[in-house]
């Protein structure tokens, strides 16, 4: 299912999806089943590639001398230079964060519900602020402080955790610390008594 076939077939049926993603090919590999002539599939298929290759060429194909124009969905719809779509990737963006696992008795941790809206909306986090790596201890202290009405005591850097969203990358750095009381807005909670979501769950076990 190369680039030559998938372009053919996205012009023939004037498909609008990504033909970078997989569920495209699939897609299209399921078109393809319904039309392959017995015992000549890969044929059929060697024709679609040399089809793209010398016709159905990505910036102005020769339609006039296609021999499939008169099925070509796209062609009657003026869509033959439009198509196939793909979407440009979008770049992620890196966030530089400090996490702070703070553990009580019987294995309970002190998280926060998140906003409703955003990322990981409404599930519960591990205390983290905003730092790159030059961010000492101390303003990491003040950032928490900010936003969560408290500051950790004790706070010993204990490793790093990465996560990646389809937009974002979290680059965590770890960090192990106490708290003399619950903020407002905390609760002391186990991993599996909360929705505790994956990017902070692993580094739990970190």
């Amino acid at each position: 299912m190369d680039g030559n076939v998938m372009r053919v077939v996205s012009r023939l049926e004037e498909l609008e999806d990504d033909v970078m993603l997989p569920a495209s090919r699939r897609k299209v590999d399921l078109l393809l089943r319904e039309h392959y002539p017995e015992k000549e599939a890969g044929a059929f298929v060697q024709g679609l590639m040399e089809l793209g290759e010398v016709i159905c060429l990505p910036q102005s194909p020769k339609c006039e001398a296609c021999p499939l124009a008169a099925h070509c969905k796209a062609l009657a719809a003026g869509a033959q230079e439009r198509l196939p779509v793909r979407v440009p990737k979008t770049k992620r963006r890196i966030e530089e964060m400090a996490v702070v696992i703070i553990r009580a008795a019987k294995d309970e941790l002190l998280v926060f519900k998140r906003p409703e809206s955003g990322v990981l909306g409404g599930l519960y986090e591990l205390p983290n602020v905003t730092a790159d790596p030059s961010c000492s201890a101390e303003e990491i202290l003040q950032k928490m402080e900010a936003k969560y009405g408290f500051t950790p005591t004790d706070l010993t850097l204990s490793g790093t955790g990465k996560h990646v969203f389809t937009h974002i990358t979290w680059n965590m750095r770890i960090f192990e610390g106490k708290a003399d009381r619950v903020p407002e807005g905390g609760i002391w909670a186990s991993k599996n008594a909360v929705m505790l979501p994956t990017a902070f769950r692993k580094l739990l076990d970190l």
